[in-house]
């Protein structure tokens, strides 16, 4: 994963990674020419991994009121079709790395666009309480 798809928030960024890794750990058993079964063992943790944090991702998104919550729930909803999809792909492996790579690309394009709005939510939170604090700190002096 890349450093910059990095949100600086340590639960999101960790479970980025998780699944750039399960998808990494899938691409080499494709290279490798595994069995099926352990390719869909693998696909099966990677769905897994991304129902898991697409659910924390939403929570934090609804707590922030993220202006473009539904969109985004949108946009989880189509990753994991492809990961459904990349699944049930029977056109053989070299589909199955295209669709990997498309995956990967997908999710990383997805972090850059539509999670960088969490981490600016989240910004923008701080700030507020912040000033919320330097006020009360000011009003205790006015006032002491």
């Amino acid at each position: 994963m890349k450093q910059d798809h990095f949100l600086g928030i340590s639960e999101i960024d960790l479970e980025h990674a998780e699944i750039f890794k399960a998808l990494e750990i899938l691409a080499d058993q494709v290279e490798r020419r595994q069995p099926m079964t352990m390719i869909h063992d693998k696909l099966g943790m990677l769905q897994e991994l991304f129902l898991k944090h697409t659910q924390r991702e939403e929570s934090l998104m609804s707590s922030l009121k993220i202006s473009n919550y539904l969109e985004h729930k949108s946009r989880h909803a189509e990753i994991l079709r492809k990961i459904i999809e990349l699944g049930e792909s029977a056109d053989g492996l070299t589909s199955q790395r295209e669709m990997n790579k498309r995956l990967s690309d997908t999710l990383a394009e997805h972090i850059e666009i539509y999670d960088m709005q969490i981490a600016d939510g989240v910004q923008q939170l701080i700030k507020a309480i912040h000033a919320h604090e330097a006020f009360e700190e000011e009003s205790s002096e006015l006032r002491g």
